[in-house]
């Protein structure tokens, strides 16, 4: 159910960061979704790492950044609370992202400066 929630979210941030961020990669970190425990013990082995944020940005400007997307309402798991720490901790940036405004307040926290303002930030 959470997935479904998170999915149009998510959707909609991405498509959002690309226009924003002309020149940077925009791109999902596929780690979540229901799978056969063959199947989830396989991926582990490939390098799959359980709280690994769901989208990351590369800038060409030697830029990264990890976006944790969630629904209102959700927690992050604790997998998502040690990736979010250990990004803390090493001074990557990271943000969890409820909508395309709580996206464009990130990307102008980093220090970014994003082509476009969400309809709703404008007010």
């Amino acid at each position: 159910m959470s997935r479904e929630l998170e999915a149009p979210i998510q959707v909609a941030i991405v498509e959002y960061l690309r226009l924003a961020l002309p020149g940077a990669l925009v791109f999902a970190i596929p780690n979540g979704g229901l799978r056969s425990k063959r199947e989830a013990a396989r991926m582990v082995r490939q390098g799959v790492l359980p709280g690994v944020a769901d989208l990351q940005i590369l800038g060409p400007w030697e830029f990264t950044a990890f976006i944790e997307v969630k629904p209102r309402g959700r927690k992050l798991e604790p997998a998502q609370e040690r990736f979010r720490d250990y990004c803390h901790q090493n001074m990557i940036p990271w943000a969890c992202c409820r909508s395309i405004d709580d996206a464009y307040v990130a990307l102008v926290s980093w220090g970014l400066k994003p082509r476009l303002v969400p309809q709703e930030t404008r007010r």
